[in-house]
């Protein structure tokens, strides 16, 4: 997803243009990026209230440690 913000406003005259793009993984896709960073999944869940994550869960939120 790509989206553009204007800020305007501040000690700037001209106002200032953020393009930013995100890129959203799979749960297995993040866990091999985050190997890749010498870091390993200690805990994964489906929404910020901790459930599991399933097929229909709308966040995948994963905690990480350093590999030891």
């Amino acid at each position: 997803m790509t989206f553009t913000e204007t800020f305007a406003g501040g000690c700037r005259p001209q106002p200032r243009v953020s393009r930013t793009t995100l890129r959203f993984l799979d749960g297995e896709a993040l866990t091999g990026f985050l190997a890749g960073a010498g870091l390993t999944v200690a805990e994964r869940y489906g929404d910020w209230d901790r459930s599991p994550l399933t097929a229909a869960s709308p966040e995948i939120i994963t905690v990480a440690r350093p590999t030891h």
